[in-house]
């Protein structure tokens, strides 16, 4: 799988999976830090500058969640989707969902 082929998978899972997912569990998702192109805030190497990693924002009754158990049931979701999907929830990093594929990343999350 190729860098792009990788931000297609992505971009369609997280659009028609991850956020109506999102929204089926009674959040309001909200995108933050889809990409990052300028290569800055992340850690060196992030998915984010490679367009195959993106923050989710969950808000309930108007409330940002900030905890990443809040996450689990969406992280879990994601996971299921496809081998090459991370979700941060596994680091402490609960909003972070990524599309990884070993070949291309060598399982950078």
């Amino acid at each position: 799988m190729n860098l792009r082929e990788s931000r297609i998978r992505f971009t369609i899972l997280f659009a028609t999976k991850l956020i109506p997912k999102a929204i089926e569990l009674g959040f309001e998702p909200a995108f933050d830090e889809v990409t990052n192109h300028g290569q800055t805030g992340h850690m060196v190497g992030s998915l984010h500058y490679s367009g195959c990693a993106g923050d989710l924002l969950l808000y309930k009754d108007g409330v940002y969640q900030v905890k990443t158990e809040t996450y689990q049931e969406l992280a879990e979701f994601w996971e299921s989707l496809d081998e090459n999907c991370k979700a941060g929830y596994r680091w402490g990093d609960g909003n972070h969902f990524s599309f990884s594929p070993k070949e291309l990343f060598g399982g950078r999350k």
